[in-house]
């Protein structure tokens, strides 16, 4: 599909690729394209002599506090503002202001082809105007102007989701099982009936459970349909079969301890309602979190998959899934599984709601530390979606917008570890 970048070898002549370097349409384009269509090859029109340059920015505002890049396109046109579409040359690029050329060389040249190219300008930290200049000696100068701000794009404040109350465990009621000594019930406030459902369920006299996903250490998780409500009850099982995971069972206390500190930072959780604990000769053995389920919400990964969100409305929904992520994250907030499946959404006008689920291994940080970062990013890029490589980079991007003030270096840095680890991920697995 694109050529390979060999502006910087000074290699221009390829073969390969329908788009150029700057994914820019060769001819070759439009010869596939209606060969596609099954009409006639159209020809690129060419109008009168070449006269001057035009240069036009995708944006003309950008932040200079995250040094973002600039793109502009340039065109070379006639005296009435055709294309030249078989011009080709070299033209010099100058900057007044505080930002500078990237051209894959030192000499200070863009080069053009077919009539267009595209140039790419990044601040240099601080706010001002740049005024970017293309000249050539026979067609004088183009110009164009870009403003960097320090805070362009206000990062988004956090939102307060008050569809939960989060009531506290302390708060909670304890009681002692009937049916095993080793064991006791807790039940959040409101919630004290569901202690026989749940000693039902320990007795294994739970009818109509349907087992949603099983581990080999002994964890399980089974949804059960209460009749005297109408909702759904998720229990949440972390039993072990083995010393190599005593640590496991403390996990369902701490899913509802963290999914406390979610809701307290303004994020929505799915709500537990009951929490049982087995001890052994005062050892912690079994542990069990029951959970309300979140209504009528599907899994980000499912809508990242379906056919119906496509073009605007499946970028909006990537676009909305980076920024809630990103807003997680400088919340100082560490999912531990953030996988899609993890994060449940829904459309309610106009905008995404989301809520997060299995939150047992998460923890609540001051400041979100740098490899936790790399591990929750890791989970969310390492699975096969039908993400594009561009999708990827929007989710990419919005993520660094809404995550915080994160210096170059360290986008750098995080993105390379991202993917390194993804990859052998994927390797291992044979997806690669």
């Amino acid at each position: 599909f694109n050529d390979y970048a060999t502006q910087r070898k000074e290699r221009f002549i390829r073969c390969s690729g329908i788009v150029d370097a700057w994914r820019i349409a060769k001819p070759a384009a439009r010869y596939l394209a209606s060969r596609n269509m099954q009409a006639a090859v159209t020809e690129y029109a060419t109008h009168g002599p070449p006269a001057r340059i035009t240069l036009e920015p995708e944006d003309t505002q950008y932040s200079c506090s995250s040094r973002q890049t600039a793109s502009l396109y340039c065109h070379i046109v006639d005296e009435s503002g055709g294309a030249v579409a078989d011009w080709a040359g070299d033209l010099v690029i100058s900057i007044e202001g505080p930002a500078v050329e990237k051209l894959h060389n030192g000499s200070g040249r863009l080069s053009v082809s077919g009539g267009v190219a595209r140039l790419f300008v990044r601040s240099t930290g601080q706010p001002g105007i740049a005024q970017v200049t293309a000249s050539h000696e026979s067609l004088g100068e183009g110009h164009a102007t870009i403003s960097f701000a320090e805070t362009p794009d206000a990062l988004p404040e956090i939102e307060t989701a008050d569809r939960v109350t989060n009531t506290p465990l302390p708060t909670w009621s304890s009681f002692p099982a009937s049916s095993d000594a080793s064991l006791s019930i807790f039940c959040a406030p409101g919630e004290e009936s569901l202690r026989d459902l749940l000693e039902a369920y320990w007795s294994n006299a739970l009818p109509d459970l349907e087992t949603i996903r099983e581990h080999g250490w002994g964890g399980r998780v089974q949804s059960y349909l209460d009749p005297e409500n109408g909702r759904t009850l998720f229990f949440k099982r972390f039993a072990v079969h083995s010393p190599r995971y005593l640590h496991k069972p403390l996990r369902a206390r701490h899913t509802i301890l963290q999914e406390a500190a979610i809701r307290a930072a303004g994020f929505d959780s799915s709500r537990a309602v009951c929490l049982a604990e087995k001890r052994v000769a005062g050892i912690l053995v079994d542990g069990l979190v029951v959970s309300e389920g979140a209504g009528e919400l599907t899994s980000v990964f499912s809508l990242v998959n379906e056919t119906s969100h496509a073009g605007p409305d499946r970028r909006a929904l990537l676009k909305a899934v980076a920024r809630e992520i990103g807003r997680f994250h400088r919340s100082g907030l560490f999912h531990g599984d953030m996988h899609l499946n993890n994060l449940l959404c829904k459309q309610e006008n106009g905008r995404y709601r989301f809520t997060w689920i299995d939150n047992e291994e998460g923890q609540a940080y001051d400041t979100l530390p740098y490899e936790k970062r790399i591990h929750d990013l890791n989970h969310v890029n390492r699975y096969k979606h039908t993400l594009t490589r561009s999708e990827r980079m929007l989710m990419w991007k919005t993520y660094l917008d809404a995550a915080g003030p994160i210096s170059g270096r360290e986008r750098s840095h995080t993105l390379r570890a991202v993917i390194s680890k993804s990859r052998a991920y994927m390797k291992k697995r044979g997806w690669l």
